[in-house]
């Protein structure tokens, strides 16, 4: 609003100063008297007497909108929307059940690897055991044997 305004203000200014301009110059050429408003506002478009702020192509509206789809042409695009969305969601549910599978088969090989470390530790604890009772078992043989000897020595020497 306040450009029209302006615009208005502006052009009577220049309506004015052309006026002037046509009483010196004795011109009849409409053009002429709009020429310092053109100059100043070269968007201004003359209309009879009056001006008109035109838009550049590229700015203005489509005067011919797109036209109106009935409703069966909108029903039809809405069922042709639903039927890929839920295309979409079936791909989506079958990703989702193939990952879940592979997550429980994961999870029970865990379980599985679990118990089998479990019972290796256990076997393992087991030969420990074994092993160190075995080598007790050594120590006391080395004990007795040692002692045989030193008793063979003992009457070997009261032999002799």
């Amino acid at each position: 609003m306040r450009r029209l305004r302006l615009t208005l203000h502006d052009q009577k200014e220049a309506i004015r100063s052309a006026e002037q301009h046509r009483d010196k110059a004795d011109l009849t050429d409409v053009e002429d008297v709009h020429a310092p408003n053109l100059l100043l506002f070269p968007d201004l478009q003359p209309i009879g007497r009056a001006f008109a702020l035109v838009q550049p192509p590229s700015e203005r509206t489509a005067s011919h909108p797109e036209p109106v789809k009935s409703k069966e042409e909108q029903v039809e695009i809405i069922k042709a929307e639903g039927s890929r969305l839920r295309e979409c969601l079936s791909d989506k549910e079958e990703k989702l059940r193939v990952t879940e599978e592979a997550g429980k088969g994961k999870d029970k090989r865990i379980e599985e690897l679990q118990r089998l470390l479990g019972g290796m530790e256990q076997e393992s604890a087991t030969l420990r055991e074994t092993i160190r009772s075995r080598e007790d078992e050594l120590c006391q043989l080395q004990k007795i044997r040692e002692e045989g000897h030193q008793g063979q020595q003992r009457s070997a020497y009261k032999f002799t």
